[in-house]
Formats: structure tokens, sequence, C-alpha cells
């Protein structure tokens, strides 16, 4: 039902989604990021794509987010709350959620938010490589309207060269993700 769902809203929106390449880099771990993250669009397609591919992601939202009826929304797609006043341990509490589970999968936007020179947040890269998850690059096209699957890795070692990895994914649609400067705090 949820499929037929999604597929209308995709019609209805005008947008497209690369189910193919997506589900042969599926895996049963994954961490889903996405840029750039402009709207709650964004998010809203996110969600709605993961029932298009019939997998299952997690995406851990504001708990402010939490009201009716947004909250039956979020929740019916696997949104979990995040209290954000509480300082660090969500790497920690994902990872968690990650050795519970045989399979899973969450979707983070690594912009954090949708201002305009936000810096990327690496969170992401900590529960990849902790959780032994495979990073999986998407991109929104808005103007073509289409969720592009760029492709997918497995962190290793050293986090500088997994972003200039996660950059050169991003360099085939001509996106340059917003990297943090030296000396400038990681998450």
């Amino acid at each position: 039902m949820l499929y037929h769902v999604s597929k209308f809203l995709y019609r209805i929106l005008g947008w497209e989604i690369d189910k193919d390449k997506a589900l042969g880099l599926w895996e049963k771990k994954n961490v889903l990021v996405g840029f750039p993250h402009t709207t709650m669009k964004d998010t809203v397609l996110t969600m709605v794509g993961m029932h298009l591919l019939k997998k299952r992601s997690h995406t851990f939202i504001k708990k402010e987010a939490f009201f009716w009826p947004l909250s039956w929304f979020l929740r019916l797609n696997s949104a979990i709350p995040v209290d954000r006043s509480v300082p660090g341990g969500i790497v920690q509490r994902i990872v968690s959620e990650f050795n519970k589970n045989k399979e899973f999968s969450v979707c983070i936007v690594p912009q954090g938010t949708r201002h305009s020179g936000s810096k990327l947040k690496t969170g992401f890269w900590h529960i990849a490589s902790q959780a032994n998850a495979s990073i999986l690059c998407w991109y929104f096209d808005t103007a073509n309207k289409r969720c592009i699957c760029l492709g997918s890795f497995y962190p290793g070692d050293s986090m500088d060269e997994d972003l200039k990895t996660l950059q050169k994914l991003y360099d085939k649609v001509g996106y340059t993700i917003p990297m943090r400067r030296r000396g400038e705090g990681a998450d």
C-alpha cells in the first residue's frame, strides 16, 4: 500500500528515484547520506523514496517535529526523535541500533541544517565506521527532479581520505560538499 502511495506522490511531484543503482548497492547495513539539504522536501522525498525502494531506513529528526499530525507521518516513515539539548551520544545511540539489528539503515543529511553556509558534520562517518556499514551517497537534483544514487563505499582508517572519496562521488554531479576548515570542531 505505501509503495503505491509513494509512487503516486513521486508522480504528482514529478520526481524520479534511481532505483536500480540504489538496490544494486544496498547492503544489510547502510548510512545513507544526501546533499544538498535545502528544504524539508528533501526529507519527505527520502522517506517516500524508501517505500519506492521497498526498503526501511530510519531518520533521526529533532524531537520538536514530533507533534500531531506530523508525528504520525514521521513514525510511519521510521523516524526517530532526537533530543538535541542533550550533548553528545547521538553517534553512540545510532551505532547501538546498528549493533542490535542484523539489518539496519539510517538516512543522514550531513549538512545537519537547511541554512546556507552550513558546514559538513562528520557524525555519519563515525557511525558508518563504528557500525561497519556502507556509506550510500544520494544527490537531490532539484533542477531535473531526480534522486540520484551516486555510489557507495565502506569507511577506511582515515576520515580525511574518505571525505575525499565522498567529494569525488559528488563531483560526478558538480556538487561541492561544504567541508569544515582545519581548526573547526568535528561532530
